[in-house]
């Protein structure tokens, strides 16, 4: 079997209020970076949520949402 994966930035900033690593799209050649990798090479996945920044766009959905963000806080809870 194999997966889908759309990469992402390493960890290099944490937000000082929430204490979570921000994270963004990985790009090659300014287009989103992804692979097929086998599910035999995926160590843990991983939960991403939206940074928002100041305000809040009530049209996002969740079906689109890692398409029109590009800040993501990677939760450390799960």
């Amino acid at each position: 079997p194999l997966a889908y994966v759309e990469w992402f930035t390493p960890f290099q900033v944490v937000d000082p209020i929430t204490g979570m690593n921000v994270v963004t799209p990985s790009t090659r050649s300014h287009r989103r970076y992804a692979t097929v990798i086998p599910v035999t090479d995926i160590v843990c996945s991983c939960h991403l949520i939206l940074n928002w920044g100041r305000v809040m766009n009530r049209r996002t959905v969740s079906s689109t949402a890692l398409e029109t963000h590009n800040k993501f806080y990677v939760n450390p809870y799960l």
